[in-house]
């Protein structure tokens, strides 16, 4: 069985600021992630944070990779899905409420495809990996 650990408890900073990918599966064995159908990033989107919302703070949550599997598209790559809600994860801890201001449905058409690099677990990063304001400026501009 195969699960996935919601990004609120596995993405943190260090002590130094800088972000943490715990328990994060790349979704390829190149550095780049897949594009993925908005709607399916959506749903994932939409499930983990349903799930979120019923743990207690603190509490670790996971889900089963069969249960996205049966949200999304037939064919659907899953954990490409779950690994660009990433972008959005680090988006909210980055600048936390900016999602309430946005149109998610341009948010998750920009998600679904904007460049972004595989994040690995335990590395400790100095910035997010994809370029966080060209990705805000291709919000706006749709």
């Amino acid at each position: 069985m195969s699960s996935l650990f919601l990004p609120r408890l596995r993405l943190g900073a260090s002590p130094s600021g800088r972000i943490i990918a715990n328990k994060m599966p790349p979704p390829t064995d190149n550095d780049a992630v897949p594009e993925a159908s908005p709607a399916d990033l959506q749903l994932v989107w939409t499930k983990m944070h349903a799930l979120q919302a019923h743990a207690e703070e603190g509490e670790a949550t996971s889900i089963d990779i069969r249960s996205l599997q049966q949200l999304c598209s037939p064919g659907t790559d899953v954990k490409t899905a779950w690994t660009r809600t990433m972008m959005l994860q680090i988006l909210s801890h980055i600048s936390p409420g900016w999602m309430e201001r946005a149109d998610m449905d341009k948010v998750f058409e920009v998600a679904a495809r904007f460049p972004m690099r595989v994040m690995q677990p335990g590395v400790e990063y100095d910035q997010p990996p994809f370029d966080v304001r060209e990705f805000m400026k291709q919000i706006a501009s749709r």
